[in-house]
């Protein structure tokens, strides 16, 4: 049996990591979130938090941590 990536041709693409993703429309930057984060992938500016998809493990730490609940580890 051959994968869809060998019958076409095109790379294998390696499996998405989950990440946390801030909702901007919950977020009141509040900061609650980026002390918790045990790779310190969250950055909150003046108006929204923003995870750094690079950095972020997604271990969900920060879900809990967010009193709007507009953080979600997809």
């Amino acid at each position: 049996m051959t994968s869809e990536a060998e019958s076409t041709g095109a790379a294998p693409q390696p499996e998405r990591q989950a990440i946390a993703r801030v909702a901007p429309h919950m977020c009141d930057a509040c900061g609650l979130c980026a002390p918790i984060c045990p790779s310190q992938a969250i950055t909150v500016g003046q108006f929204i938090a923003e995870v750094d998809a690079d950095v972020c493990t997604g271990c969900g730490a920060c879900v809990p941590a967010c009193p709007k609940a507009a953080i979600v580890v997809m």
